[in-house]
């Protein structure tokens, strides 16, 4: 007997491996603008990247805004002119053609599915690169929706994103509904505010110092799969 009904994925690093799917349009982008994508700078890029989405994750700035600015910031340090919502569109336009499912990601959705179990995708990310993404992975017919925030007016972890998301999907029993995502400020956070369990991929075993605090903690997705599916300990 499975433990929940309605599962909740997060698209980026948890079941789609992101940064090597960012890196690669990076390296692309890079190149058609003449400039050298050594590891030097796409370690900064990525460095910039992630410092603007912890900013969105506490709520301080705008996706809009910050996807944007990224690549304004970069620029400057690269001492390159050119145009940054060009470079951010051409970006995206790139990473929707790199798709890359993490280690064990297809099984799991596959084992999940065959269970009877109903999968959505929960995102923040940028919609158009997130659906073509999604629409060439293997993955893409198991799942029965996907909510991209920026569509929706508002955020994870925001509770107005999930109810929202619980309207949209329709016969959800809260109590058997689990969110699972390496974000604890978004999709842990998002769980806590929605009323309902989280799973909190972490592969790198990284130490939890904040205040947020899941339901379950796992470092493989066939781990967050046994939780689901109530087998081996957890």
């Amino acid at each position: 007997m499975k433990r929940y009904d309605t599962i909740l994925f997060d698209m980026d690093d948890t079941l789609f491996d992101f940064r090597r799917s960012e890196r690669e349009a990076l390296k692309k982008t890079m190149l058609l603008r003449g400039l050298e994508p050594d590891e030097e700078k796409l370690d900064r890029y990525r460095e910039i990247s992630e410092g603007l989405w912890r900013r969105f994750d506490r709520g301080e700035v705008a996706a809009e805004w910050l996807t944007v600015e990224r690549f304004a910031q970069f620029a400057r340090e690269l001492g390159h002119r050119g145009d940054p919502a060009a470079w951010n569109k051409e970006h995206a336009e790139y990473i929707g053609r790199e798709c890359w499912l993490m280690s064990g990601a297809e099984e799991l959705c596959r084992d999940l599915f065959s269970a009877g179990c109903r999968l959505f995708i929960v995102t923040n990310g940028m919609g158009i690169s997130q659906r073509n993404r999604l629409a060439a992975s293997p993955v893409a017919p198991l799942f029965a929706g996907m909510f991209v925030s920026r569509d929706m007016g508002t955020r994870k972890p925001d509770s107005a994103y999930f109810q929202m998301v619980f309207q949209k999907a329709g016969d959800t029993d809260l109590r058997r509904t689990v969110i699972v995502g390496d974000g604890l400020l978004s999709d842990i956070q998002g769980g806590i505010n929605a009323g309902i369990d989280s799973i909190w991929f972490n592969p790198a075993k990284m130490e939890n110092t904040s205040a947020v605090q899941p339901s379950y903690q796992v470092h493989t997705l066939r781990q967050a799969g046994d939780i689901i599916l109530e087998r081996g300990s957890f």
